[in-house]
C-alpha cells in the first residue's frame, strides 16, 4: 500500500508522467506497485475529501505525485520507473516517462552520502604531458555507472561533449587540473575504494540469491 505521511517529517517529492498510459492495460497498477515498493507516501495536500491520490489520469496521460522519506528511495524509484520503459515484459515498455525528483549533487552519488553505495566510479584514462589551458593539465576520465538507470541520471549532469559507450554505462569526459600527480593519486585511491564497495555489494547480492 501507499502510506500517508506524518506531518512533522520531511519528505522528498517525485512528480512525473507516463504518456499514452490509458491505452495500455496495467500501467497504473505497475507504477502503483513501484511507488509502494520504495515506500512512497500520499501527499496530504492532494487529498480530496476522504480520498488520497498519488496517481491519476489527465486524458491519456498518467500523472505521478508521490512523497518519499529519503532521497535514496526517491532516486531508486525514479531509477526503477525508467528501467521499466526498456523492460520487455513490463506494461511500461516503450512508453515515454518523464520525472522530476530532488536535486542531488553528483559528488553525493560518488561519495554515497544519500545512497547505500556509490552509483558511479571514475578512473583516469590519460593525462596530457604539458599544460593545455594556462598552467593546467588535461585529464581524460572514464565515468562508469552502477546500472543503466543511474547512467541516464549521471549523463544529465555531465558537461557537454562527453562520449558514452554503446551500452551507456561508461561516459568519457575530461577536467583540467593544476597538479596532475596529486589528482591522479587521489582518483586512483577513490576508484579502488568504489570498486571494493561494488564487489562487496555484488558478493552479498549473490549470496542472497
Amino acid at each position: 500500500m501507499v502510506l500517508t505521511p506524518d506531518a512533522e517529517k520531511r519528505f522528498w517529492l517525485v512528480t512525473g508522467s507516463v504518456d499514452n498510459a490509458l491505452a495500455t492495460k496495467g500501467i497504473r497498477f505497475r507504477v502503483y506497485r513501484l511507488v509502494a515498493s520504495y515506500l512512497g507516501y500520499y501527499d496530504p495536500a492532494r487529498r480530496v475529501g476522504d480520498k488520497d491520490n498519488a496517481l491519476w489520469y489527465e486524458g491519456e496521460t498518467l500523472l505521478i505525485h508521490s512523497l518519499f522519506e529519503t532521497r535514496e528511495n526517491a532516486l531508486m524509484f525514479d531509477n526503477a520507473l525508467h528501467d521499466e520503459c526498456i523492460t520487455a515484459l513490463s506494461p511500461l515498455n516503450g512508453h515515454n516517462v518523464s520525472t522530476k525528483l530532488p536535486w542531488t549533487k553528483v559528488h553525493e552519488w560518488y561519495d554515497a552520502r544519500v545512497l547505500v553505495l556509490p552509483v558511479m566510479n571514475i578512473s583516469v584514462e590519460s593525462v596530457s604531458e604539458d599544460f593545455v589551458i594556462g598552467n593546467r593539465y588535461k585529464v581524460n576520465l572514464i565515468v562508469r555507472a552502477l546500472d543503466a538507470g543511474f547512467a541516464r541520471l549521471i549523463a544529465l549532469r555531465l558537461k557537454e561533449g562527453f562520449v558514452a559507450s554503446d551500452d551507456g554505462l561508461e561516459m568519457r569526459t575530461f577536467v583540467y587540473v593544476l597538479n596532475k600527480e596529486v589528482f591522479c593519486k587521489c582518483m586512483e585511491w577513490k576508484c579502488k575504494e568504489v570498486e571494493k564497495k561494488w564487489k562487496e555489494h555484488n558478493d552479498m547480492a549473490s549470496a542472497v540469491d
